[in-house]
């Protein structure tokens, strides 16, 4: 029987000039210059000049887009799409698994390198969208060195946030195409690459060839962002999990808000029926878990989003899960086990256990949330002015979430067989969370007592809330003691930089009213913390904005706080507690004030002055693909604070001339141990001095 006729590789579509003169293979065309020839041989590679022709010559990426969009073609009439791809791999494999030219940078590659990810997807679009993504670069992705460092990072500090992805099957799909069951969107990997930047080391930005990590994370996310508005991606699975990636970030100059991105992601899963996954069919267990862990992860990321930013929650109580089915188990995280390249198996299962109470926490705060942050498309109730019933709904509130945190506590303290960096960093998230919700549920009791005619033992009731929300600010700040003592400050993700706004705001306040050295010191290293932390949030996101928000909260409680301080007809307040139990309306028009800044323009840091750069504009010939009407909730678009006016343009934050206007015009003090009026001055300049903000 004669042998088998040796396969024949196919043919480059280009040589460089050296390997066309010696009529070598050149793999110039796909891992760029150098080829592989020139740079084992330590010569330089240069492209190969064409000859005259009566046709125009095609541009670079019209070339590129042309012969990517001709494998297309080819795998459009191809009998076995793998072994089109199969082929091309062994083409690639040739070469080095990096291209790294002479100056440290890394080359793109075209996305089909990457056997796991679908190539037939490019199908939809015409040559037109094709050559546009190509020229933005959209379907280009790193090479394998710097692909895996990004992937680590993600799986090691995002996917415990967010498990939207089964882990084992994607990192096995990923490093053995070859064997691989399921292809993977671009889009999808585009996302997982953007939330991923977050966290990468900040020279991995430069190899590539970014000024930065923060140009590398934006230039990730407007990808990932044209890859979605292309149409290239159907599948609405798909489609939920990349705008659901794509609402951890949230860019200050761009209108596409993390809660625009949140809505698509729970319209997308809602067309995909994620919300009743409880209805398939039990022998679509693996279609269940996948969908359960999805739905959850949207509900988890709605009541952080609506924490954070002050919104309404966009996935009501009846779209809860309940019960022992409802709930999200083990089971439905976990499907292989001892196969994940980026934990053990018993980290992975103590991970997988605190995302389940974050799920636990995510429904007790719903009630709280609905009623601080009303949606007000709807009827809202009128506010209460008499009875017992809101403290009673406030307390029966508080008692849930005291009984799960001290569960929270038990098994943090005694159910932990290892410990892990991952594990540590997630452990302070979810504490973070929960005395964010003890603050925000301090708030509303300063609402009540503002609102309502009668409140039983008055005193007794803000001296209460006024300690349990100094002992909440406290131990935020000693979270971040402990994430900058660990070296895991970096790690924290952006979306909690909402959340230290009332403290650091609170912790300014204390500088102001600290009537003896050591307090003030105190107050002085608080700040600091927070301090540093903005320093590793400044080194990947753009602070501007919240920056913005502390000075205008900072101007605009000035001068309650140095009235409340001089009509004290009792003791002098020497902290914010103080603050907060003698004058409960200005601390809750603190409270409104900056909702107002988090869901205005100056929130979204749209104002002229924050920023000189400017969003990047895409053609016309992009339109954004929406989820099915019927199932996307019409209320679920993030854009749900109405505020009436726009707030007073900015002026430069001048502190010291600030409070020496606000003291003239205030009458001399009448208790002793005030702090004298210039003295009150300088304590503004100290809080300057000790948060200034960055690049305004």
């Amino acid at each position: 029987m004669p042998s088998a006729r040796p396969r024949r590789a196919r043919r480059a579509p280009m040589a460089c000039a050296r390997c066309h003169a010696r009529k070598v293979r050149c793999d110039v065309a796909f891992q760029g210059s150098p080829c592989t020839n020139c740079r084992l041989d330590g010569c330089e590679c240069h492209e190969r000049g064409h000859k005259e022709s009566n046709t125009p010559r095609r541009q670079p990426h019209q070339h590129r887009a042309s012969y990517l969009h001709s494998k297309v073609e080819k795998t459009r009439s191809s009998a076995d799409t793998r072994s089109m791809r199969g082929s091309l791999s062994s083409i690639l494999s040739h070469g080095p698994r990096h291209a790294k030219s002479e100056n440290g940078i890394y080359s793109q590659l075209p996305f089909a390198y990457y056997g796991f990810l679908n190539t037939s997807t490019l199908q939809r679009l015409d040559e037109t969208h094709i050559r546009f993504l190509e020229e933005k670069g959209c379907l280009h992705l790193p090479p394998r060195v710097v692909m895996d460092i990004f992937l680590q990072y993600y799986f090691l500090y995002v996917h415990p946030c967010l498990p939207i992805l089964d882990q084992a099957q994607f990192l096995f799909d990923y490093r053995h195409p070859e064997q691989s069951t399921c292809q993977y969107s671009l889009p999808l990997l585009q996302a997982v690459l953007c939330a991923a930047a977050a966290f990468v080391p900040t020279d991995v930005g430069t190899r590539w060839g970014s000024v930065s990590i923060v140009s590398t994370r934006n230039e990730l996310y407007q990808k990932a962002k044209l890859l979605y508005h292309s149409g290239m991606e159907k599948d609405p699975l798909v489609l939920a999990q990349t705008t659901l990636l794509l609402s951890l970030f949230d860019c200050s100059m761009d209108g596409t808000g993390s809660s625009v991105w949140l809505s698509l992601a729970i319209g997308h899963a809602k067309a995909v029926k994620a919300h009743q996954f409880g209805c398939l069919a039990l022998d679509a267990s693996a279609d269940r878990h996948n969908l359960k862990r999805l739905w959850w992860c949207c509900i988890v990321r709605d009541r952080a989003v609506s924490l954070g930013m002050r919104r309404p929650i966009q996935i009501t109580p009846d779209l809860t899960p309940v019960g022992a089915n409802g709930a999200l188990s083990l089971q439905d995280l976990q499907k292989r086990q001892n196969l994940s390249e980026v934990y053990s198996y018993e980290v992975q299962c103590e991970l997988h256990k605190i995302f389940i109470r974050q799920c636990h926490l995510a429904v007790i705060v719903t009630d709280l949330l609905m009623v601080l942050y009303p949606d007000p498309r709807e009827s809202l109730p009128e506010a209460p002015s008499s009875g017992s019933g809101p403290w009673e709904q406030l307390g029966r509130f508080e008692l849930r979430l005291s009984l799960w945190h001290t569960e929270f506590i038990i098994a943090s303290e005694h159910d932990l067989p290892v410990r892990h960096d991952s594990i540590s960093l997630l452990l302070s998230l979810t504490s973070i969370y929960y005395q964010a919700t003890r603050m925000a549920m301090c708030s509303y009791s300063t609402r009540l007592v503002c609102c309502l005619h009668t409140t039983p033992a008055r005193e007794n009731t803000l001296e209460y809330y006024g300690n349990e929300l100094r002992d909440a600010v406290t131990q935020v700040t000693t979270e971040i003691s402990d994430l900058i003592e660990a070296d895991l400050a970096m790690f924290v993700p952006n979306n909690l930089m909402q959340l230290f706004l009332l403290p650091m705001i609170l912790w300014g306040i204390n500088l102001v009213l600290s009537p003896t050295p050591l307090l003030l010191e105190e107050s002085t290293k608080n700040l600091s913390l927070f301090r540093a932390m903005n320093h590793f949030y400044g080194l990947r996101v753009d602070v501007k904005p919240l920056s913005v928000m502390v000075k205008h909260t900072l101007d605009f409680i000035k001068p309650k706080i140095i009235a409340n301080a001089l009509g004290a007809s009792g003791a002098t307040p020497s902290c914010f507690s103080d603050f907060f139990r003698q004058d409960p309306q200005s601390y809750w028009e603190l409270c409104l004030h900056l909702e107002r800044l988090l869901a205005d323009k100056v929130g979204r840091g749209r104002v002229d002055d924050l920023s000189t750069s400017t969003p990047t504009q895409e053609p016309e010939i992009v339109t954004p693909i929406q989820p099915d009407p019927s199932c996307l909730d019409t209320q679920a678009h993030g854009l749900c604070v109405i505020i009436p006016e726009d707030p007073p343009d900015l002026e430069p934050w001048d502190i010291l001339s600030n409070g020496e206007q606000a003291v003239t015009d205030i009458p001399s003090r009448q208790q002793q141990g005030l702090q004298t009026d210039f003295q009150i001055a300088q304590d503004f300049k100290i809080f300057h001095d000790a948060y200034p903000v960055p690049y305004v």
